[in-house]
């Protein structure tokens, strides 16, 4: 398995068709409120984490994943 397609398959594990985009539009501030399955999905990969004031944030690993998602891991 090449590195490329190694890291695509760690950053698209576990979650559907579109939560990487709604991750990517949460970090660029053009979504606020994303759907409740997207953000328990990407909470539960560790993509997000709610706050004590139920909150939403980006983590590293979050920021890491857009990071990769845009550069090395697209699909051609």
């Amino acid at each position: 398995m090449s590195n490329r397609s190694f890291t695509r398959s760690w950053v698209q594990r576990d979650l559907q068709r579109g939560d990487l985009s709604c991750l990517r539009d949460f970090a660029l501030f053009r979504d606020r409120l994303p759907a409740s399955a997207v953000v328990d999905r990407l909470c539960g990969r560790g993509f997000l984490a709610k706050t004590n004031r139920a909150r939403t944030r980006m983590t590293l690993k979050g920021w890491i994943a857009i990071l990769l998602r845009n550069t090395f891991a697209r699909k051609n």
